[in-house]
């Protein structure tokens, strides 16, 4: 999928306010773009790049219902079932933090 030239410009602007260095208030004063547009622009970015499930394998028959059900906002469905393994929803939560183990 590629990005429309508006965020693929935001995106350079973003990347160049972090090495930059400077508030984001003057950053933007500096390059003639309002804060408002910086910070949409930021959170579409963000929201556009985040992580997508990851294939699992159930390794045992679940025999109870959900325990816990989580929804994100594009309407994906994670349901956590009792007896889970505390490592197993570390790593899931990590992954859709973004973060990597």
């Amino acid at each position: 999928m590629s990005e429309t030239a508006a965020a693929t410009a935001w995106r350079g602007r973003i990347e160049r306010q972090q090495a930059s260095g400077l508030p984001i208030s003057r950053f933007c004063e500096r390059e003639g773009i309002s804060t408002a547009s910086f910070f949409a622009w930021r959170k579409r970015l963000a929201t556009a790049s985040a992580p997508m499930f990851l294939p699992v394998s159930v390794v045992e028959p679940v025999r109870q219902g959900p325990a816990i059900e989580l929804e994100r906002p594009d309407g994906t469905l994670l349901r956590i079932y009792d007896g889970a393994r505390r490592q197993t929803l570390i790593d899931v939560l990590a992954a859709l933090a973004g973060e990597t183990a």
